[in-house]
């Protein structure tokens, strides 16, 4: 019986010296360096996974259809590895915008999430599924807009799509209707899309109003709420 073995990806690179040191500084080795072709094809592995890479100067950047899916355990360890070992080689956390950037761990409606994208639009998306879909037991039209718009901002990797849909639910709706920890996590997915969007002033005008509907209790169960505690907790520096 024929048995697939191993699925390795291979990625085009219009700088592969920059690429390959971008990953390095996540934690991976060249296990190809040493031979004949390594000025134009690398090996990238690290304890948990490997793909290849090949140059290809005439590749436009970004490139959104190069995109890899990887299906993982202990999601949130594999992320700080990551990001632990670039701060220890660069001195500072991977940027979560621009070319390359590393996105942080989230709760989806299938699973959590994290993405990782190199300096020529190559689009890794590790996930780690639940083990049925989360129920969110949607009470209100703007609690479904809410879990729409952090669909859009972390599974589509469409934060300006995903900020115009939450403004237009919070102008529509009357926010004293809704349960304050919805109206904090939409105003936490604002900031963080402005973020992303390099808008800080916005950022900023959203943080303000997230602080006005914070939870006081630091004992929550909910796991989207922690998420959006979390990131809120990030983007401090924004309230001075």
């Amino acid at each position: 019986m024929t048995k697939v073995k191993q699925i390795v990806p291979l990625l085009p690179a219009v700088d592969i010296k920059a690429t390959i040191h971008f990953f390095e500084d996540l934690g991976f080795q060249n296990i190809y360096k040493k031979q004949p072709r390594s000025g134009s094809y690398a090996v990238m592995r690290n304890d948990y996974l490997k793909f290849h890479l090949y140059t290809y100067k005439k590749l436009e950047i970004p490139t959104p259809t190069n995109m890899y899916l990887f299906e993982i355990e202990n999601i949130d360890e594999f992320h700080q590895h990551l990001e632990t070992t670039y701060q220890e080689n660069v001195g500072k956390k991977p940027s979560r915008s621009g070319l390359p950037r590393m996105g942080t761990p989230k709760s989806l409606n299938f699973d959590r999430r994290f993405s990782l994208t190199d300096p020529n639009g190559n689009h890794f998306i590790f996930v780690e599924p639940y083990l049925q879909k989360a129920d969110h037991k949607i009470q209100t039209k703007f609690e479904r807009i809410y879990w729409e718009s952090n669909t859009l901002a972390y599974s589509h990797e469409s934060p300006l799509e995903a900020a115009k849909m939450m403004q237009a639910g919070i102008s529509r709706y009357n926010l004293a209707d809704e349960q304050p920890q919805f109206v904090f996590q939409a105003y936490v997915l604002l900031v963080d899309c402005f973020v992303l969007l390099g808008k800080t002033a916005s950022a900023q005008e959203f943080y303000l109003q997230a602080q006005k509907f914070q939870p006081q209790s630091r004992n929550i169960d909910d796991k989207y709420l922690q998420d959006a505690l979390e990131q809120f907790q990030k983007y401090e520096y924004l309230g001075y």
